[in-house]
């Protein structure tokens, strides 16, 4: 287990790196706050498409099946039944 004294030391330590490493202090910060804003956007971009799919299939219906079936090998065009 760590001292008081061992703890006090750690901070003062890491108190004085980041006050002579300004810019490298910085940037890390700018870079944590940019990927923590990135993340954010983008789960919300993927929630807001989500719920939009949802909205869509919900208007349809939910017993309404739509099924087609074509020929993958039919050449030229499709005969009036198709």
């Amino acid at each position: 287990m760590m001292r008081q004294s061992e703890l006090g030391e750690i901070m003062h330590m890491a108190t004085e790196t980041i006050r002579t490493n300004k810019m490298r202090s910085g940037l890390t910060v700018l870079g944590i706050v940019i990927g923590v804003a990135v993340v954010i956007g983008v789960s919300s971009i993927g929630r807001g498409l989500d719920d939009n799919v949802r909205d869509r299939f919900a208007t349809v219906g939910a017993n309404v099946i739509f099924a087609f079936h074509i020929d993958p090998l039919t050449f030229g065009r499709l005969s009036e039944e198709m």
